[in-house]
């Protein structure tokens, strides 16, 4: 939303600036161009980058927006190919300056086979801005890169780093234990997001994991105070102690079977006694429990978390989202509350957590739905009863724009469509008729070489 909205501001200060004439001050017109970066909330990490193509427009529309979009287009340069590097290279060779306007890279190739290799001398020495690295591993990716990979990066200042894996790796040991080795070479590095797309679970061995846990570094992880975990049945891969013990902003985004509590993941819990924030997004069915009993959103994941994390004064936020409500996952309204009521998540949280000010919900619901975030506060403080007073619950429904929702939603939607009598607050609003989420972005045009691009 806010990138369509600096669109839109955009093209109109771009009319207005190059009106003869022109009122508008050029700080106005800058303040809206150093707005355009898509800014992500912490818990979405890395998840998505602006393609050059997209910002390289800001530099045409005229001379005197020209050296603020330059710090746009370069702040967050994408190199897909080997090509590109080259010529990324040979315009901030001969243009220095440029140089130090890049804070973000992102590598990312467009060819499992292709080695992008962008741990040059030349942009080691140039490059000293550069505080986040963006890389993404292709499906059926080999492992291209050179030995001892893992102490080239760390020449950068990297404090930030997005490592995104695509379907299932056909070297994927072998990518395991380097990324690991990269991350625990950072030695500033405070911000983590690994995000596991695996089509198959691979096939490490416990032997391979212990290994792994054996070549950590005493002091890896220890600036590290925001981690984003994202994939599916990652759970028993990671090696113990990964992560430092100073983590202050935790976010699990969680897909596929439930989480073993015989397994190694919930050993990772005991590290995490320092936090502030917790945020847990079920993003997809959940499969069946080990004892082959059908699974929920409770059983599979919330509880385990809060069971098995330390108690802590200092965690004073806790967010649940559900990006999948329906199916066997949850088949109901009735029975996600009800089983939240049992298990006593709000007797755990007060008990565990003495520092905790709020608790905050976000769930999908179609824009006729009759559970507004008003019903659903009431149904949540009738079913986390000992939160009252102590704890500040918040719901946030969402999708009700998007036609897509309407899979993510409660298999009970049907039963419910209807207003009970006597029940003020279910309304119907089955007037309303289908709404359909709106077009994507028009902006259609092909993705451009960014060193041409910064050239023009």
């Amino acid at each position: 939303m806010m990138g369509r909205q600096c669109r839109t501001l955009c093209r109109a200060f771009s009319s207005l600036c190059t009106m003869e004439n022109c009122r508008l001050p050029l700080e106005l017109c800058e303040l809206v161009i150093d707005n355009i970066p898509r800014s992500h909330p912490w818990w979405e990490g890395h998840g998505g980058y602006d393609l050059p193509s997209y910002r390289v427009k800001f530099t045409t529309i005229c001379s005197a927006w020209l050296p603020r979009a330059l710090r746009i287009l370069y702040h967050t340069p994408v190199l897909t190919e080997p090509q590109q590097l080259e010529l990324f290279v040979h315009t901030i060779t001969r243009r220095p300056p440029l140089a130090d306007m890049v804070y973000e890279l992102v590598i990312d190739p467009s060819d499992p086979r292709k080695y992008i290799p962008f741990l040059r001398h030349t942009l080691v020495k140039r490059l000293r801005h550069l505080t986040t690295l963006i890389l993404g591993f292709p499906s059926r990716m080999v492992w291209v890169y050179p030995p001892r990979y893992h102490l080239l990066v760390a020449q950068f200042p990297i404090t930030e780093l997005a490592i995104h894996y695509r379907q299932f790796l056909s070297s994927f040991r072998t990518v395991w234990f380097e990324t690991f080795r990269l991350i625990w070479s950072l030695r500033h590095l405070r911000k983590l997001h690994l995000d596991m797309q695996l089509d198959t679970v691979p096939d490490l061995t416990d032997t391979d994991v212990h290994r792994l846990a054996a070549i950590r570094r005493p002091w890896a992880c220890a600036n590290l105070k925001t981690l984003v975990l994202d994939g599916w049945d990652y759970h028993d891969l990671l090696p113990e102690h990964a992560f430092g013990t100073a983590v202050e902003r935790l976010c699990f985004q969680l897909y596929g079977n439930p989480i073993s509590e015989s397994g190694v993941f919930f050993t990772q819990m005991s590290d995490f006694s320092s936090l502030q924030e917790l945020y847990v997004a079920v993003k997809a069915g959940i499969g069946n429990s080990q004892d082959g009993e059908e699974a929920s959103i409770t059983s599979a994941y919330l509880a385990p978390i809060l069971t098995h994390l330390p108690p802590q004064n200092a965690l004073a936020t806790i967010t649940i989202r559900l990006d999948d409500a329906g199916g066997h996952a949850q088949p109901s309204r009735e029975a996600f509350l009800r089983e939240l009521s049992s298990r006593g998540v709000d007797q755990l949280v007060t008990k565990k957590f003495p520092g905790l000010r709020s608790a905050r919900f976000e769930v999908p619901e179609r824009f006729d739905s009759a559970y507004d975030e008003e019903r659903w506060h009431g149904l949540l403080d009738e079913h986390l009863a000992k939160l009252r007073g102590i704890v500040s619950v918040s719901v946030h429904t969402y999708g009700q724009d998007d036609w897509r929702v309407k899979s993510l939603c409660w298999d009970d939607d049907d039963e419910d469509s209807e207003s009970p009598e006597g029940d003020d607050s279910f309304q119907d609003d089955s007037e309303l008729g289908d709404r359909r989420s709106e077009s994507s972005d028009e902006d259609g045009d092909e993705d451009e070489d960014i060193a041409l691009e910064a050239g023009s």
